[in-house]
């Protein structure tokens, strides 16, 4: 509707669930709100030249600013400590692997893969922060993650129902693939099957 009145937005979203990094998932997602973080808190607290200690500071004082940008909630701001100390932590990891004198060389596919799963996943856990009205609700959901809930005959069909969302989920993440990869849609482009199949 932009377009036809003669406006041109930039995109705000370019698949961040694909970061293979915090820091990249945060120049994918909502990239207007990020910028704004960036250019006015992060870089106005004076960002990454006045050392590491500072450095990790500005993240967190950044990121907790934003969860409280959402709202008065301390889920929020929980929410907004948990990206600071993901963004804090994969700076120190960073730091300590340029110091091991021990380097693992892994295919570049498999070591982009495993860290697109790490990210996902850790963002995936800040998300139920953001959701949930309070701590001990987050903590209930998690819990439920992480053993899939209480096992009975009575929750089977609702498990049977979590396993095509799931199935869902895979066929949604193998679209976004395609995107992904320059490569993969200029085939889905020049294939009349896979373009009518999809």
């Amino acid at each position: 509707v932009a377009r036809i009145m003669g406006y041109k937005f930039p995109a705000n979203f370019r698949r961040p669930y694909f970061a293979a990094s915090f820091s990249e998932f945060w120049t994918r997602w909502h990239i207007s709100l990020s910028s704004w973080l960036r250019d006015y808190l992060y870089i106005g607290l004076g960002g990454n030249r006045r050392g590491k200690t500072r450095t990790y500071r500005n993240l967190m004082t950044t990121m907790l600013l934003g969860g409280l940008w959402h709202g008065a909630n301390w889920t929020f701001i929980g929410w907004g400590a948990l990206h600071g100390c993901d963004l804090v932590g994969q700076r120190v990891l960073g730091e300590l692997a340029s110091f091991s004198p021990v380097r693992i060389r892994w295919p570049r596919a498999i070591a982009r893969s495993a860290q697109v799963i790490v990210v996902f996943a850790l963002v995936c856990v800040g998300w139920v922060f953001f959701r949930a009205a309070s701590f001990g609700e987050a903590m209930t959901v998690l819990y439920r993650i992480e053993f899939l809930g209480d096992w009975n005959a009575a929750s089977l069909p609702l498990k049977f129902q979590a396993m095509k969302g799931l199935a869902l989920v895979a066929l949604l993440v193998t679209i976004e693939l395609v995107a992904e990869q320059p490569a993969l849609r200029l085939a889905y482009y020049r294939s009349r099957t896979a373009r009518t199949c999809g």
